[in-house]
């Protein structure tokens, strides 16, 4: 008894020392899944009370982010993605293969450039269907054949482009650094309808207009429901997987 109450204090304690961390859920999740190499249900019992989420609620957070296992030494066993696109490449088979090391399946990884995606501890694998493991770093897109402009990949193919250091050479975050230091909330919000970004809702509705709503809508503070995540296949990544 006094060992269940005193790791209870222990998860309470990690609980309130994360607090008023920046994205307090995740930081959370990945603090207990790296102390104990998963997520374990007095774990979750202990963030549910500290935050008041209700449990089922934080357990759907736990089986969507393929990183949290839910098993003893989670961690450092193959995560192995079984998404359309890695099934389509060998995925069940790959598992299969490795479950000796007691792997588990995990929903798509988003590396449906590489499949098949495996995760083990905090390292990405690609996998085939033998379950033999290489590391591969991630593939860039082939050089612009059309001689065109390009706005997403223009810088993408400069060395150390996937750092942090790399990023910013390239130019990365200044408009995030211009919008913070040089401009107001309505500014940016003026700057975006002028600019004529569409959202990726699929009617093509002006971004500056849904930020204008938030920022016109009562209450304080603001909520935005935001879609992150799109789960058909290879939807973010060349379809060339499906032989397109």
């Amino acid at each position: 008894m006094v060992q269940i109450i005193d790791q209870q204090l222990i998860d309470q304690l990690l609980v309130e020392q994360l607090q008023d961390s920046p994205a307090p859920l995740l930081a959370l999740l990945h603090a207990f899944h790296d102390r104990d190499g998963f997520v374990s249900k007095s774990a979750m019992r202990a963030i549910s009370i500290g935050h008041g989420i209700p449990l089922a609620d934080l357990f759907g957070t736990v089986t969507f982010y393929h990183h949290f296992s839910q098993e003893a030494g989670g961690l450092n066993k193959p995560r192995v993605c079984t998404g359309p696109v890695c099934r389509l490449n060998g995925g069940a088979e790959c598992l299969s293969a490795l479950a000796d090391k007691g792997a588990t399946a995990m929903p798509c990884a988003g590396r449906c450039d590489e499949p098949v995606s495996v995760l083990i501890g905090h390292e990405q694998w690609v996998g085939d269907a033998k379950g033999n493991l290489t590391r591969k770093p991630s593939p860039v897109p082939p050089p612009n054949p059309g001689k065109i402009e390009e706005c997403i990949f223009s810088e993408i193919r400069m060395p150390e482009r996937n750092t942090l250091p790399g990023y910013r050479g390239s130019g990365g975050y200044e408009g995030l650094m211009r919008a913070l230091k040089e401009n107001t909330p309505e500014g940016v919000i003026e700057h975006i309808k002028n600019s004529k970004l569409a959202g990726r809702g699929g009617a093509a509705f002006p971004t500056g207009v849904k930020w204008q709503a938030v920022a016109n809508a009562s209450g304080d503070p603001k909520t935005v429901v935001c879609n992150a995540d799109e789960g058909e296949p290879g939807c973010f990544q060349r379809p060339r997987h499906f032989g397109l």
